[in-house]
């Protein structure tokens, strides 16, 4: 989330720092002086920096959050109420945080020594890390001063959007930090928070460990790939260029990942299928008045994240041989927590590449067959069939889960035709293997432009 540094462990033991109100007042002075001196801009004086606590970071928290719930939920009251269950939870594991209403940098010491004791990890502690956090969340609030991105990112309406912009912003961050820490020597602080991003991320296979992996591996995204994006348009258009991506952000990941796409779209290659169309075709059994209909992009990182239980050298296969994808997200407006749609349409760089792909998720579900008999969520029972189709092969798993003493029945596809992979998934709804095979046959024909 933008304006947010997570609790991130850091890997070089320095002394302690005794973190309190006198000690930040006199560290943000510094900060703010190395900031001037460095970047030869001033922080707005109307930054404030205080010593606070997980109460009371959650409420601005909420309050940001609620608008980029907007587009996923569908309405406010599901907004509020996701935002609310989000930042309830995020508070309690924040350092520090830019609350753009306030224009005020709150940190918690608490975090800072308690995350340092569960990580082994006594450095998160330190002088430097403490600086280095306080760089980036000032970054942050220069970046409010100069390009107003609060405003930006309020008017975001879709998923990519919003994850795009994200990244800018903590990108951004990323790129300012590094330069101030570089110049007044407080590298080991910035550079060990900076690589232990997404560190004790928890390794078990449940349900809840696998949403930790996913959101944590997000974040990693927006830090690494989003400084990486900011330093190759600053590169290329020095000021001007971060002036641009606040001013018109990327619209969606693809070109985090491709800046010179951003620079210069007529560079990016034709592409050979028409993924969203494949998509369309999902969505339009479902009427846009009775469902919540949400469109998305999978970063690799969620991608490893979600199939991480595979063999390593099985997900950098597929990792490598991935080269795009679109998704999308449905749940029915009376009642959004009741049943969930998922479908996802996958290029890769060839049909084996893309059928290896499809293999591999069938071997994950049976895995999970087996990881899943204990927790919050479990695989109560599952069978397996075979399903085919014009120019077109795959599996169907049904099975039988287990969550909060209720039954529910959950349909997972996997398919392929040619560079395409196409994964379904009904949680709460029971698809026949006829109409099953019908929708994958309409899906991989509408993203098949030869066929169009």
């Amino acid at each position: 989330m933008s304006s947010i540094l997570l609790c991130l462990p850091l890997l070089a033991p320095q002394t302690p720092f005794e973190l309190d109100a006198e000690s930040l007042a006199a560290e943000s002075k510094l900060v703010a002086s190395a900031i001037e001196e460095v970047l030869e801009v001033r922080l707005p004086e109307a930054v404030r920096f205080e010593i606070s606590d997980a109460e009371r970071i959650e409420t601005p928290l909420r309050a940001e959050l609620v608008p980029q719930f907007m587009h996923w939920a569908g309405d406010e009251e599901q907004a509020r109420a996701q935002a609310g269950t989000t930042a309830r939870l995020m508070s309690k594991a924040l350092l520090a945080k830019y609350a753009t209403k306030s224009r005020t940098v709150l940190v918690n010491p608490d975090v800072f020594a308690e995350l340092a004791k569960l990580v082994d990890e006594p450095a998160l502690t330190s002088r430097d890390a403490v600086r280095a956090v306080l760089v980036h969340e000032c970054a942050h609030a220069l970046a409010h001063e100069l390009y107003d991105w609060p405003k930006v990112l309020t008017g975001l309406d879709s998923h990519d959007a919003i994850s795009s912009y994200n990244a800018v912003i903590e990108g951004h961050a990323q790129f300012l930090a590094r330069r101030v820490c570089g110049a007044r020597g407080w590298n080991e602080g910035f550079e060990t928070f900076t690589r232990a991003i997404g560190k004790g991320v928890p390794s078990g296979a449940s349900a809840q460990d696998l949403l930790v992996k996913v959101v944590a591996t997000t974040v990693a995204s927006a830090y690494y790939d989003g400084e990486r994006f900011v330093k190759a348009i600053h590169d290329a258009k020095g000021a001007e260029g971060l002036a641009l991506v606040f001013r018109e952000p990327p619209a969606s990941p693809d070109l985090i990942f491709q800046p010179g796409w951003y620079l210069d779209p007529e560079s990016r290659p034709e592409e050979a299928y028409d993924l969203e169309a494949g998509l369309d075709a999902f969505l339009a059994d479902y009427d846009d008045t009775e469902w919540i209909e949400r469109k998305l992009t999978i970063t690799t990182a969620q991608l490893r994240a979600a199939i991480g239980a595979l063999p390593e050298d099985v997900v950098d296969r597929i990792a490598k041989g991935l080269v795009r994808n679109f998704a999308c997200v449905a749940n029915p407006k009376k009642d959004p927590m009741s049943v969930q749609l998922v479908a996802a349409v996958y290029q890769f760089s060839s049909p084996a590449e893309a059928a290896h792909y499809v293999i591999a998720v069938d071997q994950l579900n049976r895995l999970k067959d087996e990881q899943m008999t204990t927790g919050p969520i479990r695989v109560k029972s599952a069978e397996y069939k075979e399903l085919t189709g014009p120019g077109w092969t795959g599996s169907l798993a049904i099975k039988t889960m287990l969550a909060g003493g209720q039954e529910f029945p959950v349909y997972g596809v996997v398919a392929t035709r040619a560079g395409l992979g196409l994964e379904l998934v009904f949680s709460n709804r029971e698809m026949g293997p006829e109409a099953l095979q019908a929708l994958i046959t309409k899906m991989l024909a509408a993203a098949m432009k030869s066929e169009k």
